[in-house]
């Protein structure tokens, strides 16, 4: 399960994305805590401007140590429509040392 917060015997991680248009951006996955995979209920993202078209989108999270969760990234428009990612499923596991995890750019 991830958490969002401060949770003891936790994993912070901060997770960026980058796309090249200003659609709000969200993450959503395998754990409760993600939306188990509902487009209503994934975490909105924070964004910022990095030049031209170009946006950095990130989230702080808290994962208890030994998770492992799949994701994904979705942008939502304006009038609701969800844009899910292309390709497989993100996997990050809980382990090692708090982490910051560049993602790439929006599939």
């Amino acid at each position: 399960m991830a958490r969002k917060g401060s949770v003891s015997g936790s994993l912070k991680a901060n997770w960026t994305v980058t796309t090249q248009e200003d659609c709000a951006v969200y993450l959503v996955g395998s754990a409760r805590e993600l939306g188990e995979w509902s487009p209503d209920r994934a975490l909105p993202m924070h964004g910022q401007h990095v030049g031209g078209h170009v946006h950095d989108w990130n989230i702080d999270l808290a994962l208890p140590r030994g998770e492992r969760v799949e994701f994904k990234f979705i942008k939502k428009s304006d009038t609701g429509e969800v844009f899910w990612e292309n390709g497989e499923n993100h996997v990050f596991a809980a382990v090692g040392p708090d982490s910051i995890v560049h993602w790439g750019s929006f599939r």
